[in-house]
């Protein structure tokens, strides 16, 4: 899909078009297929209000796709991320 973008939102639900919430953009979707990163220049007090990964369409305005935040996983692998440059295992 053309201009797709990765964004944090405060919402856990979401509709194909509608409310995405409050958001923290992270940038242009980079790919498709295998991992991605994103630097996120917040700290953890900041991030605690987001709920979820969006995958959403500027063009058209129209959620792509989204993942629930698992807030106990997500901030072992920011701690690894930061302290070792990557998730280990």
């Amino acid at each position: 899909g053309p201009d797709l973008y990765v964004y944090l939102s405060n919402k856990s639900n979401f509709q194909k078009e509608g409310d995405i919430g409050e958001i923290l953009n992270l940038g242009l979707l980079k790919g498709t297929k295998g991992g991605q990163s994103y630097s996120i220049e917040k700290t953890i007090k900041q991030l605690e209000k987001y709920r979820s990964v969006l995958i959403y369409c500027k063009k058209f305005a129209v959620s792509f796709t989204f993942a629930n935040l698992k807030w106990t996983e997500f901030i072992i692998k920011l701690f690894l991320v930061y302290y070792f440059g990557y998730i280990l295992g």
